[in-house]
């Protein structure tokens, strides 16, 4: 609509006036002719003003004059004339932008000129016409305002002429991907590229869907170059620095919007197409203790949808592969057997730090940690309960090999932790009750206190029926205490050798020998004394001597230190081996002669001799040949020449080592409960489901036991208590039993 027309239907239209109250004042009265005069005045000197700015060149009136001229202005026939004049002069002065924006090398400094001189000017025009502006705002909420309209204008008449909008997208996505590859670029001129398109709503529709698709394009590429390329802790620190500069290029040139597409683009191209890579050295990472590089890697993968779920996955396989390498022993390696307890829980303790500090304490993890240990222990059956019991052993002994520290408690709770995962805890028991009965026969425990803590944990795991046998010793040692004290006292200075006597159950020294020894007539005077005295204390029990506990200290005189008598601590087999000595002289013993003269069995009196003979620090007798390969005609002679810096010598006390007859011995005790067990299982079940068939018997068992049993061996439980008439076997259907009442 041009402008006369506009201000003809203003003028024509009625006007309409009312007042409430008069009151008398000045009136100037303005004639039609003289509106149409003063419009076209200030509107000229407007328009003349406005061509000035989008020129380039000097306003002739001050800013004061034309905020008047625009007050002037600001009715509404004439406002709506004065927007009309502003849009032809922006359509005008837009267009002569264009050959900015399509010179023949579509130069981005002239464009990027262009569109910040547009913008300049068009701030200044609409800083004079700022109450024009508002004004027609509130009275015709249609309109743009006039800063808005000059974008629009420049939108459609520049940006979207002869395919602009795509030219400088792709030129803005080049600038980005030069600037990524470490090229040197005008940033300003990027900077001022991208705000123009989000200015001018083209920015979602042009740009952002190119940028997207070129980082995705870039990433792509460069992640797989990468990868082929890097180590994982120089690829970690790789995608964190390209996760920042990204994350600051947007900042500086892009819409804050697009900041979460760029992101998932990173963590598709980088981590999720990448995880195969990612979690290929976990294993390294872990046994590394790089904590920082984990705690990074669980940093990247959380980003990622399944992300912290794959890492949990590969962490368990993590697990079970170290630690089926310290459980597994094909070969049964003593020295790596030894080492098994130690390295689980130097293990344990290793991915507790990397949960705290890598995995931000993440409790699926911690429950990942407890089930692959569960799984890799019982993966090997039995071995590992029995190492545990002798590392407990070991470390209360309280020698120079203990390995617990000064926070005992700390160490027991965390071999308690192993100790739950065990499924033979059956297995643990046997070795552990025979190993403490050893330690408190043979005097051998540090500490009483210590020995009661760990009975105390192994209750509160298992119940007080787990550690009842246990208990009992106890209550024997201290008890044979009280025996031994009044048997002293009953005898007093009858016997010129002290004496103290351990009467335990039978139930804790079932797996130890009863071999009858030779002992010398003294020794056998004390036996006897003490069987009648116990016959007056306990009425009814028999006592039943076992020599593989016993423990004696032997005075002896060494020529080199004749006024300094030795004392030997040693067992009760070695004792009777040195005892021999006193009835020669310089003639030696022969092996055959030394056991039929103790009665000791072969295996033991090799170790005792050997004990000996081998180390030159406690060399009291001396073998020909020096052998450990001991054959009836080795002789043995008394080492006169025998010195030591101690008055009191311990010697290798041979009953605190396991034999291998021991080890058979607690085995088959070990089969032999878990077969009585098995069988009172399946009589329970039968009992309460009076018919079943063979599968379901099998499940059933299989689910309620507490320790690793194969299905062939409960097949075999089911044959023997057929045979025992408890239950039988269907007639018609062979796989069904039932309960004999």
């Amino acid at each position: 609509m041009a402008v006369n027309q506009v201000l003809k239907e203003v003028l024509s239209s009625p006007r309409n006036f009312s007042f409430d109250s008069f009151e008398e004042q000045d009136v100037i009265i303005v004639s039609d002719s003289d509106s149409d005069h003063s419009f076209e005045e200030n509107h000229l000197k407007l328009r003349e003003a406005v061509l000035a700015v989008f020129n380039g060149e000097k306003v002739d009136e001050s800013l004061e004059a034309l905020y008047r001229h625009v007050e002037y202005l600001n009715i509404p026939w004439m406002r709506l004339g004065m927007y009309q004049t502003l849009d032809s002069l922006i359509i005008a002065f837009a267009k002569e932008q264009i050959p900015f924006f399509t010179s023949d090398d579509n130069d981005s400094r002239k464009a990027s000129s262009s569109w910040e001189r547009f913008c300049e000017r068009m701030l200044l025009v609409r800083n004079i016409f700022l109450q024009l502006d508002q004004q027609i705002l509130e009275d015709e909420p249609e309109f743009h305002s006039i800063w808005d309209m000059g974008l629009a204008l420049f939108r459609k008449l520049v940006a979207m002429h002869a395919n602009i909008q795509t030219i400088y997208a792709n030129k803005i996505v080049e600038m980005i991907s030069a600037e990524r590859s470490g090229n040197t670029i005008e940033k300003s001129i990027l900077k001022s590229l991208t705000s123009m398109f989000t200015d001018l709503n083209l920015y979602i529709t042009y740009l952002e869907p190119r940028f997207l698709r070129e980082t995705e394009r870039y990433y792509d590429l460069e992640g797989f170059e990468r990868t082929a390329k890097m180590n994982i802790s120089s690829y970690l620190q790789y995608v964190k620095r390209r996760i920042e500069e990204e994350e600051d290029l947007v900042t500086m040139y892009l819409n804050r919007f697009t900041r979460k597409s760029v992101t998932a683009v990173l963590n598709d191209t980088l981590i999720t197409k990448q995880m195969s890579f990612l979690f290929s050295a976990l294993q390294d990472l872990v046994i590394e203790e790089n904590w920082n590089d984990l705690s990074l890697l669980y940093s990247l993968v959380s980003r990622v949808s399944d992300g912290v779920e794959r890492l949990r996955e590969e962490f368990k396989k993590t697990i079970l592969v170290i630690g089926m390498e310290i459980v597994h022993n094909p070969g049964n390696l003593s020295e790596k057997d030894r080492e098994l307890i130690p390295r689980l829980l130097k293990f344990r303790d290793t991915l507790d730090v990397c949960i705290k500090e890598s995995f931000q304490s993440d409790a699926s993890c911690k429950r990942i940690i407890n089930d692959a240990f569960e799984e890799f222990i019982n993966r090997r059956p039995n071995k590992p309960a029995e190492l545990l019991a002798k590392y407990i052993d070991l470390n209360l002994r309280g020698n120079k090999r203990s390995q617990f520290g000064e926070d005992f408690d700390k160490e027991i709770d965390n071999l308690m932790i192993l100790f739950r995962y065990i499924n033979g805890k059956d297995v643990f028991k046997a070795y552990y009750e025979n190993l403490l009965c050893k330690r408190l026969i043979c005097g051998r425990s540090a500490s009483v206190d210590s020995e009661k803590a760990v009975l105390s944990r192994l209750k509160d795991e298992c119940g007080p029926e787990y550690t009842r046998g246990m208990d009992q010793m106890f209550r024997d040692i201290e008890s044979s205490e009280d025996l031994s004290e009044k048997f002293q006292r009953s005898r007093s200075g009858a016997y010129s050798i002290d004496f103290t006597i351990y009467v335990l159950a039978p139930s804790s020294c079932s797996q130890m020998a009863n071999e009858v020894l030779i002992y010398p007539p003294e020794m056998i005077a004390i036996k006897k004394d003490f069987d009648e005295f116990y016959a007056t204390q306990r009425k009814g029990k028999k006592l039943t001597y076992i020599p593989y506990f016993g423990s004696c200290i032997v005075k002896a005189h060494f020529p080199e230190t004749p006024k300094l008598p030795k004392e030997l601590q040693v067992s009760e087999y070695q004792a009777l081996i040195l005892l021999l000595f006193n009835d020669v002289e310089d003639e030696g013993i022969s092996y055959a002669r030394i056991a039929e003269a103790t009665g000791i069995p072969k295996h033991d009196l090799d170790r005792a001799l050997i004990s000996f003979t081998a180390t030159k620090s406690q060399r009291v007798l001396i073998s020909k040949p020096l052998t450990t390969d001991l054959r009836d005609d080795t002789m043995f002679y008394f080492n006169k020449r025998f010195t030591h810096n101690l008055t009191r010598i311990r010697f290798n006390q041979i009953q605190l080592k396991e034999t291998k007859k021991e080890h058979d011995a607690t085995e088959a005790s070990i089969v032999m409960d878990r077969a009585a067990h098995v069988d009172c299982m399946i009589v329970r079940i039968m009992k309460t489901r009076k018919t079943i068939e063979h599968v379901q018997l099998i499940s059933e068992v299989m689910r309620q036991l507490k320790f690793p049993y194969k299905p062939v061996d409960i097949k075999k439980r089911i044959e023997i208590l057929i045979s025992r008439d408890f239950i039988s076997r269907d007639p018609t259907q062979t796989s069904r039993y039932h309960y004999v009442a």
